[in-house]
């Protein structure tokens, strides 16, 4: 998480009962002052800027009841983390999560901002706050005081109405929190070193694909954009497709071999890394597509993670479900976004099979295609 693009929303844009949009996943962390704040791709930005109205499906709405208080080790990571426990990586998917409850006065407004910062974890479009004293706080102490007059006016409008109903609720005490572990190699007070291991694997990770035949198959557990396009250093070639292509999947694991970017090239029998096994198939007039398993793409909005695989001769995405942001990501860039009908058939592809994608000529939103492989 780079911190300064957490805080340019919630110190400059975001306001209590705003809805906006950016080019960023960090977007939704405004949700900690009270705003619908969605993000989206950079193509998406690029239309609302023209003049095209931006269009959503209309959202489920998940509550999250919030009672008890902080103490202690916990932090307001530990809340996002016990909701992501709960929902899994894919159960906010098409859904705002909307946070009520007693609990809520015991968070700060930037400790609101991290849970719905974190909410893309979850796969949800966004998630929000009702606005508080904390919020009101955090506007006068950053220079937003005459903002605090008019949300107090309009403060019964920025809350849950009363007797609301949810399509989902989620009861959390955060007096009985724990901490969580930050990640595979990171112990804490909750979990003995010896754990960790445990937990890693039980959680999906590392990443594992298979990758065979003319496809890349992203099997167990996530695949977030970060694993379609790795950042950090790579980042410096952003603006040379070309250059930044060559990080395409190469921090997945090949279940084939459990090595990492070293796949199998089905036209000469010879193993590769992801990017060069890509070119040489489309050096030779070969298609490919990437068979993925659920919330694919999750994470950040990085459009390299839909650029890259264009670039290099990808058609086609086949997966489970997508993440919100990647699905119209890959759409803006040409490639075929497709879901399994049936989601038990991800596992009947195999790495070295051939895919033939049937009737795109009559293809269509929400129509059945056949798939042959």
């Amino acid at each position: 998480m780079n911190p300064l693009r957490k805080q340019i929303i919630l110190e400059n844009y975001a306001y209590p009962g705003v809805m906006l949009i950016g080019t960023d996943s960090h977007t939704p962390n405004g949700g900690g002052l009270g705003g619908i704040c969605i993000g989206v791709g950079g193509a998406d930005a690029v239309d609302v800027m023209a003049g095209i109205p931006w269009e959503l499906k209309c959202p489920k709405v998940i509550g999250v009841r919030l009672t008890g208080t902080l103490a202690g080790w916990t932090s307001p990571k530990d809340v996002i983390l016990k909701v992501a426990g709960i929902l899994t990586v894919k159960g906010g998917t098409g859904a705002i999560v909307e946070y009520h409850g007693p609990g809520v006065d015991s968070i700060s407004c930037t400790g609101m901002a991290t849970i719905c910062n974190m909410g893309a974890e979850i796969g949800a479009t966004t998630s929000v706050f009702p606005y508080n004293h904390r919020m009101k706080t955090y506007l006068e102490k950053t220079g937003r005081g005459e903002i605090v007059s008019v949300a107090d006016e309009f403060k019964e409008d920025l809350v849950p109405d009363k007797g609301c109903e949810y399509d989902q609720v989620i009861e959390i005490n955060l007096s009985e929190l724990k901490p969580h572990i930050n990640g595979p190699f990171t112990p804490d007070l909750a979990h003995p070193v010896s754990e960790i291991g445990a937990i890693a694997k039980k959680s999906g990770w590392p990443l594992e694909v298979k990758v065979g035949g003319y496809l890349w198959h992203p099997v167990k557990g996530k695949c977030t954009t970060d694993h379609i396009s790795a950042a950090g250093p790579w980042l410096k070639f952003r603006g040379h497709l070309d250059n930044i292509s060559n990080n395409l999947l190469i921090g997945a694991v090949n279940i084939e071999n459990d090595a990492i970017n070293k796949v199998k090239n089905q036209l000469t029998g010879e193993y590769g890394g992801v990017p060069d096994v890509a070119r040489f198939y489309k050096a030779n007039g070969v298609n490919w597509v990437v068979v993925g398993d659920e919330n694919y793409g999750e994470g950040s909005s990085r459009e390299h993670a839909a650029l890259e695989p264009r670039h290099l001769g990808g058609r086609a995405i086949i997966v489970k479900n997508f993440a919100r942001i990647h699905e119209t990501n890959l759409k803006k860039q040409g490639l075929l976004p497709l879901t399994f009908a049936d989601p038990s058939d991800y596992d009947k592809i195999r790495p070295d099979d051939k895919i033939s994608i049937i009737g795109l000529k009559s293809f269509a939103p929400g129509k059945v295609s056949s798939v042959l492989h």
